[in-house]
């Protein structure tokens, strides 16, 4: 109930908002400058969360913990959602989420206890590739739990 009461509020407070702006600056700027900020936000998301993507992979590569980033590319897929909602205080809160800094800074906020207590006590292996060494293999299942790939046995077609 709290919950729902919060979310009222918010809708309440933004509608307020974009009719105040809009009876300064007009009802077509408003429309206007919604639609300006879900385009940037889409733009950002996909330039800054390749970059995120690709800065964990960065990590994994060295052996290292992603938790950083991965907590950084979920504050900028919220950042890309609230900049698609339409809303100046959404887009606020959203743009402040594309800033790079602050998302690392909330990482490190959101992460900081479970770092010094999880984190510390297992190593993150690296890619299996690491250093050019494939193994290949093969393997049968064998017994009578695991029935035999036979061509007979498989009905592809009902």
């Amino acid at each position: 109930m709290r919950l729902l009461f919060i979310l009222f509020i918010y809708l309440v407070l933004e509608f307020w908002l974009m009719v105040a702006v809009g009876t300064h600056i007009g009802a077509l700027a408003v429309v206007l400058i919604t639609l300006a900020t879900a385009a940037i936000g889409l733009s950002l998301v996909q330039r800054q969360g390749l970059a995120t993507l690709a800065q964990a992979q960065e990590k994994m590569n060295k052996g290292e913990s992603p938790a950083g980033e991965m907590v950084s590319g979920l504050a900028l897929f919220l950042g890309g959602l609230l900049l698609l909602i339409p809303g100046f205080i959404s887009d606020g809160v959203g743009i402040l989420l594309m800033i790079p800094g602050l998302r690392m800074w909330l990482a490190r906020r959101m992460l900081g206890p479970i770092t010094r207590s999880s984190f510390t006590r297992f190593r993150f292996h690296g890619s299996q590739y690491q250093n050019g060494r494939t193994f290949e293999g093969e393997f049968e299942e064998t017994g009578a739990d695991h029935p035999r790939s036979d061509k007979k046995n498989q009905n592809f077609l009902p």
